[in-house]
C-alpha cells in the first residue's frame, strides 16, 4: 500500500490557491472520548508484541448532524502485518467491522488511532485506507479524523491529539498529500463509567496482585452502615403505618398534622413501589438482549472452529 506525504502547512501556502483558512476544519469541530474508547486503546497497546513500535486501531461512536460533535465510545483494533512496511491485514480488519456494525449498528467508524508522541510517514497511507474501507462503506462523506495517544508517560497526563485529515494536491508541483490540522479532544467520561474510573484510581493493589483492598465508601463496613439505616427507616414506616391503621380501627380522630404526615408517606411508598420502566426502556433492553445473544453465538462458533482445528492438527501429527 502506497503512502501520500505529509504536508506541512508552510509548503502548501507556497502554492498558489492554497491557505491554512482554506485547509482548516471548521472551527465548531470537537470531539469527545469515553473512558471505554481509551481503555480499550491502553488495552490494545498492553496486549502489543514486544517489538511492535505502536499499535493502530478503529475510532467508533456517533456523529452530529452538522457533522461537527464527535462522540468515540469504544475502539477496536487493527493488525499491521509485520513482514511488511505498511500492510493491514484486511481480512481481520473487515470482520471485525461487520461484527461490532451487527451488536450496534449506531456505531460508525469516525476514523483511527495510533499510539506515539507524533505523526510519521506511515500516517497518510494509514488515513486513505481507513477512508476508502470502513468510513466510506458506512454511507459517510465525512473525513476521518485521527486520535493519536502518547503511551510513552513522558509526563503525568496521557497526551491525546486529535487530527482530521484533509487530501490536498499542491499546484505547483502535483504532490498528492495529506496535511493533518489538529483539532480539540476532551476526554469526558459517561456517568455509569465514573465510578469504575474511581475505583481503579484507589483501589490499593498488593505486589502480589491476590487481594485487592476496595475504596472506603465501597467498603463493607459502608454497605452494613447504609443497610442497617435502611432497615430502620423502613422499621419506622411500618410501624407508623401499624399505629395509623390501629387508630383508624378504634375511630379516633386525625390530626392535621397527622394526616398530612401520612400523606407524604403514601406517596413516598407509592413512588418507592412504582414501576420504573416505560416502552422505551423495554425497547433498549430487548436491543441488548439482542445484541448479547449475537455476540455469545459469535463466540460458540469460534470455540467450536477452535476445537476443530485441533482435531485436524491432532489428526495430521498422529498419522505423521
Amino acid at each position: 500500500m502506497s503512502a501520500p506525504s505529509i504536508l506541512s502547512l508552510p509548503q502548501l501556502q507556497k502554492n498558489a490557491g492554497l491557505t491554512a483558512n482554506a485547509l482548516a476544519p471548521p472551527a465548531s469541530l470537537a470531539a469527545r472520548v469515553s473512558a471505554l474508547a481509551l481503555l480499550s486503546i491502553l488495552d490494545h497497546w498492553t496486549h502489543r508484541d514486544l517489538d511492535a513500535p505502536r499499535v493502530v486501531g478503529a475510532l467508533l461512536g456517533t456523529r452530529s448532524e452538522d457533522g461537527t460533535v464527535l462522540e468515540i465510545t469504544d475502539a477496536f483494533p487493527i493488525v499491521l502485518l509485520a513482514d511488511q512496511e505498511l500492510a493491514i491485514d484486511v481480512d481481520f480488519a473487515n470482520t471485525m467491522h461487520q461484527l461490532r456494525r451487527r451488536t450496534n449498528s449506531k456505531e460508525v467508524v469516525l476514523g483511527w488511532y495510533s499510539t506515539g508522541s507524533a505523526l510519521d510517514e506511515t500516517s497518510p497511507g494509514l488515513h486513505d485506507w481507513f477512508e476508502a474501507n470502513l468510513i466510506s462503506t458506512a454511507g459517510s462523506f465525512h473525513h476521518g479524523v485521527h486520535l493519536l495517544v502518547d503511551t510513552s508517560l513522558a509526563s503525568d497526563d496521557l497526551g491525546v491529539q486529535g487530527f482530521i485529515g484533509l487530501p490536498v494536491t499542491t499546484l505547483a508541483d502535483g504532490i498528492q498529500g495529506r496535511v493533518f490540522v489538529p483539532f480539540p479532544v476532551q476526554v469526558a467520561p459517561a456517568e455509569h463509567e465514573i465510578s469504575g474510573l474511581e475505583a481503579i484510581a484507589t483501589a490499593a493493589i498488593p505486589r502480589n496482585h491476590n487481594h485487592a483492598a476496595l475504596p472506603q465508601h465501597f467498603g463493607p463496613d459502608d454497605v452494613h452502615q447504609r443497610v442497617t439505616k435502611l432497615e430502620h427507616v423502613v422499621d419506622a414506616s411500618i410501624q407508623y403505618v401499624e399505629a395509623t391503621l390501629a387508630a383508624l380501627k378504634a375511630k379516633k380522630a386525625m390530626t392535621g398534622a397527622e394526616a398530612a404526615t401520612l400523606n407524604r408517606l403514601g406517596h413516598t411508598l407509592a413512588r418507592v413501589v412504582a414501576a420504573r420502566t416505560d416502552a422505551t426502556d423495554l425497547a433498549r433492553m430487548d436491543d441488548e438482549i439482542r445484541d448479547l445473544k449475537t455476540v455469545l453465538d459469535l463466540a460458540a462458533q469460534a470455540r467450536k472452529q477452535m476445537q476443530v482445528a485441533e482435531l485436524v492438527m491432532y489428526g495430521a501429527a498422529f498419522k505423521v
